[in-house]
């Protein structure tokens, strides 16, 4: 109902950051060309997101800028990965392929990454984090849940929630996983009240992408008339209903992922 354009993303899931930066920028240079936009970033969308609003001509096009499960200080997951799959690391490299993914969030490689790409205060920046009980994690997630609450502390099954709000206005966690917060395994009667956390979620971001416009001048809104876009820098299509939650079209559940996914 407020005539936006949603742009979904497609990066190299396992590529290091510049890479999927780069991917990411021209993805949005071709649907949006010089027009402004939001970004909603999830997982390590929202990184990708940080690395192309600081090159240059694309920080003042950034109208804000909203993290969900972003591990912006790393993830022990990612450690645990390089130590126990280095021989598929080393395939992986053989055949020429980027996993410098993995790297980009270590622990280590983050707080590097930190330093490097700080919150400027150049336009408004908010970071959601997850935080389910053990019983309201989906299976997939569960063994890793466990691991992480031993590592890290509270999580949603792969981002702590202090590395989730790490960066930009923390904002209160959500008792939604990982995968849920893509509004995937949803589908189920006996998990309405999961489905109506993430429409609130989905909800709220649209609120914050209200509340940053207020902040804009009517002289650079009316350069991008009254569609505001979003770009969305994830490898998954299914938080492309967040818009819809807010009354325009049902929110679809997805019960497993794509087979691109990773």
């Amino acid at each position: 109902g407020h005539g936006r354009r949603v742009v979904v993303t497609q990066v190299p899931p396992i590529a290091g950051l510049d890479q999927r930066a780069e991917t990411l920028g021209r993805q949005i240079e071709a649907e949006l060309g010089e027009r402004r936009f939001h970004i909603i970033g999830h997982s390590t969308g929202g990184l990708d997101a940080r690395v192309l609003l600081s090159r240059p001509g694309w920080r003042k096009r950034a109208i804000s800028l909203i993290c969900v499960g972003t591990p912006h200080l790393g993830t022990s997951l990612a450690d645990a990965g390089l130590t126990h799959l280095s021989p598929l690391l080393r395939v992986l490299s053989l055949l020429g392929i980027n996993h410098g993914g993995f790297r980009d969030i270590s622990r280590r490689k983050s707080r590097r990454f930190s330093r490097q790409f700080p919150d400027t205060g150049e336009y408004p920046c908010y970071s959601f984090a997850g935080e389910p009980d053990d019983d309201e994690v989906c299976h997939p997630l569960r063994p890793l849940h466990s691991l992480m609450e031993r590592w890290e502390g509270a999580n949603d099954g792969l981002v702590g929630v202090e590395s989730a709000l790490g960066y930009g206005v923390p904002l209160f966690p959500r008792p939604i996983d990982h995968l849920r917060q893509m509004n995937w395994m949803t589908s189920s009667h006996r998990q309405a009240n999961l489905r109506q956390r993430v429409l609130q979620l989905y909800g709220d971001l649209h609120q914050l992408i209200l509340e940053s416009e207020r902040d804009e001048t009517p002289s650079t809104l009316a350069g991008v008339h009254d569609a505001v876009s979003l770009a969305v820098p994830i490898e998954f299509r299914a938080i492309e209903p967040t818009l819809a939650s807010a009354g325009s079209e049902p929110v679809p559940a997805i019960d497993a992922p794509p087979a691109s996914a990773r």
